[in-house]
């Protein structure tokens, strides 16, 4: 591919100067890629069809039982719940008279609990937080080290 052929290809889509349509004249490559581009705008475009009536009127009537959207919290509070319910269970199942008799003091069971609950919501809070859009690089860090 000489340096011609690469400002053809950038041309593209509009018209080419005298010298880079002589170019794509001799050259076998351009010729096939500027045809193969010129078949493609000739395609015709599909006119925009007006959405029909009836999913107009069920779309209008949606938006008057929901005028506003639910806050995005409630979604994490649900999430948060639903984290917490899961490890309560775990912490019922997997504690000291639990599945595994585990031997370390509630406390501590308790403790590491919490910090799981707090990496998990954290990662809720990330993902559905509409101001947050960066990833916060402290509590993926915090999350990978733990």
């Amino acid at each position: 591919m000489r340096p011609e052929c690469a400002r053809v290809m950038d041309a593209l889509g509009g018209p080419l100067p005298p010298e880079l349509a002589a170019h794509a004249a001799s050259c076998e490559d351009c010729r096939a890629i500027t045809e193969g581009f010129g078949a493609l705008g000739a395609l015709p475009q599909a006119p925009l069809s007006e959405p029909p009536e009836r999913s107009r009127t069920q779309a209008l009537r949606e938006l008057a039982a929901h005028p506003r959207a639910s806050p995005w919290w409630r979604e994490l509070l649900v999430l948060l719940a639903v984290f917490g319910g899961v490890m309560g269970g775990g912490l019922f199942a997997l504690g000291r008279r639990g599945w595994v008799n585990n031997a370390a003091s509630p406390a501590v069971v308790a403790g590491l609990a919490l910090l799981i609950l707090v990496l998990v919501g954290g990662g809720a809070f990330i993902a559905l937080a509409p101001a947050r859009r960066r990833p916060a690089w402290g509590l993926i860090g915090g999350g990978a080290a733990g």
